[in-house]
């Protein structure tokens, strides 16, 4: 087999992959959210649904900002200084739906979570597609 191309099959890259990781993202954050919703109820779902857009939120961020360094060739500076607001303004949310508005504090972290979730399926997906 090939080192790297189109046929290799474990040429899950770029853009596609980007996307197969986001829809990923998207179904853990639902799973979650829907066993959360039977096991403890709508507020912890609330709660589960939260910290899964704030995970999609920062993806979708983060890959807007490298792929602006990589392609614009723009100054690692203005990465930084991104990622310095993303996390600024993530503590933000977070502290003002805990504490002000009472978003039950594991749900948020089970949403949260969900990134995890998604790199492990997603792992999964590339050795799958490695084996065959």
């Amino acid at each position: 087999m090939a080192a790297s191309g189109a046929n290799h099959p474990v040429s899950v890259t770029g853009a596609k992959s980007v996307w197969i990781f986001f829809a990923i993202l998207v179904a853990s954050g639902v799973v979650m959210a829907s066993v959360g919703a039977l096991l403890r109820g709508v507020d912890f779902a609330n709660a589960v649904l939260l910290g899964f857009v704030i995970v999609a939120i920062n993806f979708l961020w983060t890959k807007k900002a490298v792929k602006s360094v990589i392609l614009d060739k723009r100054p690692n500076a203005l990465l930084i200084a991104s990622f310095v607001v993303k996390f600024a303004l993530t503590a933000f949310i977070l502290y003002y739906a805990i504490r002000i508005l009472q978003f039950d504090p594991m749900g948020v972290l089970v949403g949260l979570s969900a990134l995890l979730a998604a790199s492990l399926l997603f792992g999964l997906h590339v050795a799958v597609r490695k084996a065959q």
